[in-house]
């Protein structure tokens, strides 16, 4: 019951309110009312509201009965022409709406029997226009067992969105008269149809039996003429609206991979439905009559009398489908210099699926069922969206406060057995990578190429081979200008950082992988159904990635490096060490390793001082050989040798046996591997000063 208190506010446009509180002038695709004036307000009440006097008390107002008056208010559609011959709208209503089929109905005595009134009705019905729509459709069949214990397969509906694409047919929505391009056509003489006959066929003398033959093809006019003319007794002219102009099966193929790419299992639909695209007209009869309405259809369906209506129709009704109206979203017009070139009414359909495609993907991850609309795109272009897929490897995802993905920076939490660091990630969008490439080997970006500790490179895998892409932005040019800053700007195989490159796709990855080789970068493949191990329990995708960022030395990352040199200050944590125990620096090394060092630097030593002795014969004395052999030396004459030592070579001793002392002390808390990796900086260090 209405209230006063309920009533809605008014229109500020100063139109008549509508149930949503917008003006009546609100364009809609759906249908509305017609515009009413101030003066049949009170004549005419919208759904929901009531007219119930304002001063009358809440309690006194009595319950409502004739909500259902404005049911002959005749529908208006925004999208109908404004001026032309079929501005003034049709003069009849349809008879029936068929919302299974989507068909409309019209029965009228005018229409079979006044050619020129039905001429003009096909030329308003041409200009209402056709609504195409993409829809994407994802189902899987489970098996589930009855009360009865018997198992049945049931189809689950895991997505089902849909977009409309009747604004596309525009090249300018605001003038539905002159703003889109369509033409009424009749069919040609060699097209399969029904002429006026039970079964398709072509026109008489073009393959058709019967008739007369065809001089030339008849027009729209002269269908009028002849569905007029007849004298069958039931007779039915279908009128069709079709959409042209675009590549559905490249869509198709296009959306079908989108929605591959989400690792989706079950089975794919892929239509492009066309709504409110039939008319058909019928002669005015009892027995036409009888067919369209609804509860005689139930009736013969029930009592099996269908049995025998059904062949009684289908043979009496003679039909024409020779007539349609073409709804063009592309053409083909002159470019100026003689060539054709294809012009759109509103976009091509890589643009509409370029625009689509994140908005898509999204809604199929959603599981989402419904319309989407343009919010939907605005919605999967901020920047929260197309970031999201960082949760899934870090666990948390980059904000920004700007429209782009460039520069979003976000912390990457690693904890291992063996330390805890926080890594700050810094993602970027390479457009031009040559451009990129060389404003990183430039000197001012050599600050920021020191502070780097991984490099992580991802791009989409194509479907052609590397060799057939030789575009500056294709993903082979990607990866060299990549791997040119690793080699020049990073060192690179002596940079100890992560250098990752991950491919997406389903490719191959025989030929990525050595082109990432080649380019000092790890080729780490991502594709749908892809085990966390292959055949050699080597870890791949996600993991892989995971297991690479892990095994970083991130906190070494601000600290330098500290495997390029054990200077003095390393060597003085054990200045004040007492009796040094080389056994304890658990390098795989024991006490007679080190004296045999200690015997090598002396003999060393003392071959250089004997061979420069040696090399005067004057000066040997005859208790003295020139050639003397340490194999029959006694013992008393090493210890005596070992004595004439000098403090030199033992410092020196002592100062390599310290930095092995201090890799040792760095070492600790790193994994063994890092662990085998600082032993062998320090050894090779140690021989080298041999």
């Amino acid at each position: 019951m209405g209230k006063p208190d309920f009533l809605p506010p008014a229109s500020p446009a100063g139109g008549p309110v509508t149930p949503l509180t917008e003006s009546a002038t609100s364009i809609s695709l759906n249908p509305t009312s017609s515009t009413y004036s101030a003066s049949n307000l009170g004549n005419h009440r919208q759904t929901y509201f009531d007219d119930d006097p304002a001063e009358l008390a809440a309690d006194d107002l009595p319950p409502l009965y004739d909500e259902h008056e404005n049911d002959a208010v005749p529908f208006i559609d925004p999208l109908a022409p404004t001026s032309g011959p079929a501005a003034t709208g049709l003069t009849i209503e349809p008879f029936k709406r068929d919302a299974r089929s989507d068909t409309v109905y019209y029965m009228d005595s005018r229409l079979d029997s006044d050619p020129k009134f039905l001429h003009d009705t096909l030329i308003h019905l041409s200009q209402l226009p056709p609504r195409p729509f993409a829809q994407i459709r994802g189902t899987h069949t489970e098996t589930r067992r009855k009360s009865d214990d018997k198992t049945e397969q049931v189809t689950v509906v895991d997505f089902d969105i849909e977009i409309e694409l009747t604004h596309l047919l525009y090249t300018n929505i605001q003038d539905p008269t002159n703003g889109a391009w369509r033409e009424m056509h009749s069919v040609g003489n060699l097209e399969k149809v029904r002429r006026g006959t039970i079964f398709p066929t072509r026109a008489p003398g073009f393959g058709g039996s019967g008739g007369i033959i065809e001089n030339g093809e008849p027009t729209v006019e002269e269908w009028c003429h002849r569905f007029c003319a007849s004298r069958a007794g039931l007779k039915n002219m279908a009128f069709e609206r079709r959409v042209t102009g675009w590549d559905w099966d490249y869509l198709k193929k296009h959306l079908e991979r989108l929605v591959k790419d989400t690792n989706y299992r079950g089975h794919t639909s892929i239509t492009f439905p066309v709504r409110n695209s039939r008319v058909e007209i019928y002669n005015s009869c009892r027995v036409n009559q009888m067919r369209l309405t609804k509860w005689i259809e139930v009736m013969f369906m029930l009592t099996l009398m269908f049995l025998f209506a059904w062949p009684y129709l289908f043979f009496r009704t003679k039909r024409w489908e020779t007539v349609y109206a073409q709804w063009s979203m592309s053409r083909q017009e002159p470019d100026g210099t003689g060539c054709m070139e294809r012009r759109y009414a509103s976009m091509s359909e890589a643009q509409w699926y370029h625009m689509w495609a994140r908005a898509i993907q999204k809604a199929v991850l959603e599981r989402r069922q419904g319309h989407l609309d343009q919010g939907d795109v605005e919605r999967a272009d901020q920047p929260a969206d197309q970031a999201g897929g960082f949760a899934d490897l870090t666990g948390t995802s980059p904000e920004s406060p700007s429209a782009s993905l460039a520069g979003i920076t976000h912390d990457l939490e690693l904890k291992t057995s063996y330390y805890t660091a926080s890594i700050p990630i810094w993602l970027d969008i390479i457009a031009s990578p040559s451009e990129w490439a060389s404003s990183f080997l430039s000197e001012e970006a050599r600050e920021v190429l020191a502070v780097l500790g991984g490099l992580v490179l991802v791009f989409a895998i194509p479907n052609e081979k590397p060799a057939a892409l030789t575009a500056d932005d294709q993903p082979p040019s990607l990866i060299r200008h990549v791997g040119s800053v690793v080699q020049k700007g990073l060192g690179g195989w002596e940079w100890d950082g992560v250098r990752l490159a991950i491919g997406i796709g389903e490719g191959e990855a025989d030929e990525w992988d050595e082109l990432c080789a080649e380019a000092g970068l790890e080729f780490v493949q991502l594709k749908s159904g892809q085990m966390d191990k292959n055949e050699f329990g080597e870890k791949t995708g996600i993991p892989r990635v995971k297991e690479a960022l892990e095994s970083n030395d991130w906190e070494q990352v601000d600290g330098g490096d500290p495997l390029s040199d054990f200077d003095e200050a390393h060597s003085d944590k054990s200045d004040g060490v007492e009796d040094f125990d080389p056994e304890s620096l658990d390098f795989g090394v024991d006490r007679s390793d080190f004296e045999g060092l200690r015997m090598a630097i002396w003999e060393t030593s003392h071959r250089e001082t004997g061979d420069s002795d040696n090399a005067d014969p004057a000066k040997a004395t005859p208790d003295q050989p020139i050639a003397s052999d340490a194999a029959g030396r006694s013992a008393a004459d090493t210890k005596d040798e070992d004595r004439e030592l000098g403090d030199e070579d033992i410092a020196k001793v002592e100062k390599m046996m310290r930095k092995l002392q201090a890799a040792k002390e760095m070492g600790e808390g790193m994994s063994e591997a890092q662990r085998k990796r600082l032993a062998a900086r320090a050894v090779e260090e140690v021989m080298r000063e041999l």
